[in-house]
């Protein structure tokens, strides 16, 4: 018999038995038997650990995923930046001068290299997070970082969505770029977002089929509910570009994220329609509930949210569970 704790890891990881998880060497989503969902991870689940060059590659690797949701400073200090992977609009005036010089010998070259070693790490970048707007607060223009996506492998940019006050200004100029660098655009909710933002023909998708949205479901149940949050996937299908996943409970917004399983995300629900509709939509876990760091760390929760998807993708599919005895 194996522990619980090991149990979960090995099934994310891959190899245990048919119908479990199957990590590919190559970069790229893990083919996974009874998935209906590809599934990845937000760098930034990995926030609480040491983090330095290439470390949420191997963070991811030891979850047993191979793609992710790459933030713009993880990226950054992958390329040699100072600042140890903190967000830029957190530096010092000081640590800003920094990255400023060190940004002037940055070239798309930096970019290429720094792929040949994701490559080699067998991490897949299937998204960039950063902003991209009139003014880039990394350095770079926002057509440097339109290229710099595409070099890395990621097809769409994620941002925070826009303000709807600006939609008329910001949705000409990222329906320009998207079309210009064919990427798409998707714009990540908090709390903000109810089931009539984008309802309307005046809404900011109405000036490009590349604007849409990685839709986290569950800063959207918290804020609207259960039943809404499907109903607001079948309306908006064909703009959800990604999924942030995590659970919370429905119509809390004070409470924060809990572990899978435990609020009010519909996932068999969710994961169900995906499949009965057949839409390819991949999602990333975003790990943000609070875990005892003396027993755990990021690396095994997320590789425990993973699990806890792909148990229930195995039971939408009709895949039987792995048979081996696991001790509690």
């Amino acid at each position: 018999m194996i522990s619980r704790k090991d149990f979960i890891l090995q099934a994310a990881a891959g190899g245990l038995c048919a119908g479990c998880t199957t990590a590919k060497s190559n970069p790229g989503f893990a083919s996974v038997p009874g998935d209906v969902i590809p599934l990845g991870v937000i760098t930034y689940s990995f926030a609480s650990m040491p983090l330095k060059p290439f470390a949420v590659a191997q963070y991811a690797k030891q979850a047993g995923l191979t793609t992710v949701e790459l933030k713009i400073e993880h990226l950054q200090l992958d390329a040699g930046a100072p600042g140890e992977g903190k967000r830029i609009n957190k530096f010092s005036p000081e640590l800003r001068a920094q990255y400023d010089d060190w940004f002037k010998t940055v070239t798309l070259d930096t970019y290429r290299e720094l792929r040949k070693k994701y490559d080699d790490l067998g991490m897949g970048v299937h998204i960039l997070k950063t902003v991209v707007g009139e003014k880039c607060r990394e350095g770079g223009t926002a057509d440097f970082w339109c290229e710099v996506a595409h070099i890395l492998g990621a097809d769409t940019i994620t941002m925070e969505g826009p303000n709807p006050k600006s939609w008329s200004t910001t949705g000409p100029f990222l329906a320009k770029l998207a079309e210009k660098h064919d990427i798409r655009f998707g714009f990540h909710n908090h709390l903000q977002l109810k089931p009539d933002t984008y309802a309307g023909d005046d809404s900011i998708f109405q000036y490009s089929k590349k604007l849409g949205l990685c839709f986290d479901i569950g800063h959207f149940v918290a804020a609207n509910g259960t039943a809404a949050s499907l109903d607001f996937v079948k309306k908006h299908h064909d703009r959800i570009f990604s999924y942030h996943l995590k659970d919370r409970k429905a119509n809390d917004e004070k409470t924060r994220a809990c572990p899978f399983g435990e609020g009010g995300v519909p996932f068999k629900e969710l994961f169900a329609l995906i499949k009965r509709e057949g839409w390819i939509v991949p999602g990333d876990i975003e790990l943000e509930y609070a875990y005892d760091s003396r027993k755990t760390d990021a690396a095994r929760e997320v590789a425990a949210c993973a699990a806890h998807c792909r148990r229930v993708c195995r039971e939408i599919q009709g895949v039987p569970p792995c048979s081996i005895a696991v001790s509690s």
